[in-house]
């Protein structure tokens, strides 16, 4: 990729997107986990990628965003339900129910792509 912002504002005038760069990260960057050491590094990495950016293209009309849609039940989510309650014994509904009371949950990926595209 092309890190000078005239030749990327070149490119997304003729593809006719816009001057907006919206990266959507999960949380593992910002809350370390052990469970979740690559993920998490790839977050963090995304959130410097997108800062960085959105410091040296701001001036030149580029807006570089990163957002997180919070806690989003996933099948990566939904698998470790799975194997936390074979290893504890408990239903995974009760772990999800618990987990509910510390994460709010945004709902499914699908509707978090939607609630966001309407904006």
């Amino acid at each position: 990729m092309d890190l000078e912002p005239e030749r990327l504002l070149a490119a997304l005038r003729k593809l006719r997107i816009g001057h907006v760069i919206v990266n959507i990260i999960g949380t593992g960057g910002k809350v370390a986990s052990a469970m979740h050491l690559p993920g998490g590094t790839a977050n963090a990495a995304l959130m410097l990628v997108s800062a960085g950016p959105a410091n040296a293209w701001g001036s030149h009309g580029i807006r570089v965003n990163a957002i997180n849609p919070g806690a989003t039940y996933t099948d990566r989510v939904k698998n470790s339900l799975e194997t936390e309650a074979r290893l504890i014994g408990k239903p995974e509904e009760e772990l999800l129910k618990a987990s509910q009371t510390y994460l709010k949950f945004s709902g499914a990926p699908a509707a978090v792509r939607s609630d966001w595209r309407r904006q």
